[in-house]
C-alpha cells in the first residue's frame, strides 16, 4: 500500500505546486522577451556598431531585471530557468564584450549565410511569404557591408578567423554567386513559379525577384567575396591560432567545467580503441571468413543494395526505417503524436552536411538528408543508426516532448543547447543497441556511427589547438572511423566551421551515462528506466551539470517516498 500512496502521490506532486508566484512569472516572462529577440536577431541580424551596442545594452537589462527577481519565491523549474538564463546572457555578452562577435566567419553558422537562410525561412507559400522573403533579400547589401566592417575591425585588432575557415567561406560564396542551378539564391525562381502557378500576382512578383537577385543579393554577395579573398585571406592565420576563441566555443556547447581540450582528445583516443575491438567482433559476424575489418567492412559496403542509386531512393528508405523506429522509442519513454517531414539537405550545405533535425513548428519536424555528393557516405546498414539519432527517440522525439512541457516558458520548450541535444540523440542510439534493436549488420552501422563520434573528440580537438595539421585530421578520420575520402574531408570542414560543437556528442552521451549511474546508485532496485527518460526529456534541452542536478534531486525526492 505505502508504495501504490507514493506512486500517486509522485503523480500528484507536479501538480500541488501549479500555481505559479509572481517571481516565476517574471522569470518566465524575462526568459521568453529575451528569447524573442535574440531569435528576431538571428533571423534578420543587424551588425552596424549601433546595433551591436544596443543588443549589449539589452543584455545587461534583462541580466538587472533577473537579479531583482526574489529567488526564494520560483519553484524549482523557475529556478533552473533562471540559472540557465543567467548564463547565456552572461556568454552572450562576452561574445560582444570579448570580441568573438568579430570572429564569426565560415561556411556554415555565419552572418555569410543569414541573407540565404532568412530567404528559407518560411514555406513560401503565399504572396505573403514571398513579399517577406523579398525583403529579406533585399536586405543584403547593407546587411553584407556591416558584416565586412566587422571583419575589417577584427582585422586590426588581431581577432582574424583561421585560413581554413576563411577558404570554407569562400567556397561557400562560391555556390551563392554563381550561375549555376544549385545556387539557392537562383532555385528561388523555381519555387516562386512552383508555389504561385496561376496566381495574377506571379509576374510582378517574378519581376521584382530577378531585380532584386540582379542588383542587390548577388552583387553584395560577390563583393563580400572579393574582401575575404583580396584582404582578408592573406593575414589569416593557422588553424588553433586562438585557444581563448576555442574554449569560448567549447563552454557554448559544452558548458561551464568541461575537462581541457587535451583530456577530451585523450577520452576519443581511448573510445576509438574500445569501439574498434567491438567492431572487429560485429564484422566477424556478418562476413566470418574475412581476414580483417577493412575487408568485412569493404564486403558490406559491395553488397548489392547496401547504398542508395538517387536521393529519391534514400529519402525513400528512410522513410520506411522511421517506422521500426518509433516503435523502439515507444518502450524508450511516452511518445507525442507529432508530423514529420523527410527532405534533402538545402544546396548550400550539402558540402559539410550528411543528414540534421530541424523542429519546424508545433508538433512538426523535418528530418533533411544528404541526397547530392555525400550521398554515398549514407548506407542502409547505418540508416536505422541515423533514425534513432535525428528522429526517434533522438532529435524529434526529445524536441516534441520538450513542445508539450506547457508549465515551462517558451524560452525552455523551444531550447536547442548542443551538449543535451546530441548527447541525448547518441545515448538514444546505444540505448537500442543495448536492447537488441539492430541486426548484425545494422549493428556494424551503429559503430561506426559511433566511432565517428569518438574520433571527433580527437579531431577536433586536435585541429583547435593546432596539434593536428587538416590532412592529418582526414587521414585519421578516414582510418578511424572508417570514412571515405569524401565524407572525412565533409566533416573536417564542419569542424573547422563549428568549432567545438562535434565534440557534443559523446561528451554529452558520457554525462548523461554518468547522470543515469547516479539516479540507479540512489534508487537501487527501484530505479525506473522509462520512468528516468521521461523526466530527463520532460525537463527541456538544459545544460548537462543542471540535468545531472535536477534529475539526482529527482531520485532522491522518489527514494524518500518510496522508503
Amino acid at each position: 500500500m505505502r508504495r501504490v500512496l507514493a506512486a500517486i502521490l509522485a503523480l500528484l506532486l507536479p501538480l500541488a505546486g501549479s500555481a505559479e508566484t509572481r517571481s516565476t512569472r517574471s522569470v518566465n516572462a524575462i526568459a521568453d522577451e529575451y528569447a524573442a529577440g535574440r531569435d528576431a536577431r538571428e533571423l534578420r541580424p543587424k551588425l552596424s556598431p549601433r546595433a551591436n551596442a544596443a543588443w549589449l545594452r539589452r543584455l545587461e537589462r534583462f541580466e538587472r531585471r533577473l537579479a531583482r527577481v526574489k529567488g526564494a519565491r520560483l519553484d524549482e523549474p523557475a529556478q533552473l530557468t533562471r540559472r540557465m538564463l543567467a548564463r547565456e546572457l552572461a556568454h552572450a555578452r562576452a561574445h560582444l564584450r570579448g570580441g568573438f562577435f568579430l570572429e564569426e566567419l565560415g561556411g556554415s553558422d555565419s552572418p555569410l549565410q543569414a541573407i540565404v537562410n532568412g530567404a528559407q525561412t518560411t514555406e513560401l507559400r503565399t504572396v505573403s511569404d514571398w513579399r517577406w522573403t523579398l525583403t529579406t533579400l533585399r536586405g543584403a547589401p547593407r546587411l553584407l557591408a556591416d558584416y565586412q566592417r566587422l571583419l575589417e575591425r577584427g582585422l586590426a585588432e588581431g581577432r582574424v578567423r583561421p585560413a581554413e575557415a576563411v577558404r570554407s567561406a569562400l567556397r561557400s560564396l562560391d555556390l551563392l554567386t554563381s550561375a549555376r542551378e544549385a545556387n539557392p539564391f537562383l532555385a528561388l525562381r523555381g519555387a516562386l513559379e512552383r508555389s504561385l502557378a496561376g496566381d495574377p500576382r506571379l509576374p510582378a512578383l517574378r519581376r521584382e525577384l530577378e531585380a532584386t537577385l540582379r542588383d542587390d543579393v548577388l552583387p553584395a554577395h560577390r563583393r563580400i567575396r572579393a574582401f575575404l579573398a583580396e584582404r582578408y585571406l592573406p593575414r589569416a592565420p593557422r588553424l588553433g591560432a586562438s585557444r581563448a576563441s576555442y574554449l569560448h566555443e567549447l563552454e557554448r556547447h559544452l558548458g561551464p567545467g568541461h575537462p581541457s581540450p587535451e583530456a577530451l582528445g585523450r577520452f576519443g583516443r581511448l573510445e576509438v580503441k574500445r569501439l574498434e575491438r567491438e567492431l572487429a567482433r560485429a564484422v566477424a559476424v556478418i562476413e566470418p571468413s574475412a581476414t580483417s575489418t577493412e575487408e568485412g567492412l569493404a564486403r558490406l559496403a559491395r553488397r548489392r543494395g547496401d547504398g542508395f542509386a538517387t536521393g529519391a531512393e534514400l529519402l525513400a528508405a528512410a522513410t520506411r526505417e522511421l517506422g521500426e523506429a518509433k516503435r523502439d522509442a515507444r518502450a524508450m519513454a511516452p511518445l507525442p503524436r507529432s508530423t514529420l517531414r523527410v527532405a534533402p539537405v538545402p544546396a548550400q550545405e550539402e558540402a559539410t552536411v550528411l543528414a540534421q533535425y530541424l523542429a519546424t513548428g508545433e508538433g512538426e519536424g523535418e528530418l533533411q538528408l544528404n541526397t547530392g555528393k555525400l550521398r554515398p557516405a549514407l548506407r542502409r546498414h547505418a540508416l536505422a543508426t541515423l533514425m534513432s539519432h535525428e528522429v526517434y527517440a533522438g532529435h524529434h522525439h526529445a524536441a516534441m516532448r520538450a513542445q508539450r512541457q506547457t508549465r515551462l516558458p517558451a524560452y525552455r520548450r523551444d531550447a536547442a543547447l548542443t551538449g543535451y541535444d546530441e548527447g541525448w540523440a547518441l545515448y538514444a542510439e546505444a540505448w537500442r543497441d543495448a536492447r537488441g534493436g539492430f541486426s548484425p549488420e545494422e549493428r556494424v552501422g551503429f559503430l561506426l556511427m559511433q566511432l565517428q563520434r569518438a574520433a571527433r573528440l580527437v579531431v577536433d580537438t586536435g585541429l583547435h589547438t593546432g596539434t593536428l595539421p587538416r590532412a592529418e585530421a582526414v587521414a585519421y578520420l578516414r582510418q578511424a572511423a572508417h570514412l571515405p575520402r569524401a565524407a572525412a574531408e565533409a566533416e573536417v570542414e564542419r569542424y573547422i566551421n563549428r568549432p567545438g560543437q562535434a565534440l557534443a556528442y559523446a561528451y554529452g552521451m558520457r554525462q548523461i551515462l554518468r547522470t543515469k549511474a547516479a539516479c540507479k546508485t540512489i534508487l537501487g532496485a527501484r530505479f525506473d528506466e522509462r520512468l528516468f527518460h521521461t523526466r530527463l526529456l520532460d525537463l527541456g534541452s538544459v545544460p548537462l551539470d543542471e540535468l545531472e542536478r535536477a534529475l539526482v534531486a529527482w531520485a532522491r525526492r522518489r527514494a524518500a517516498q518510496l522508503d
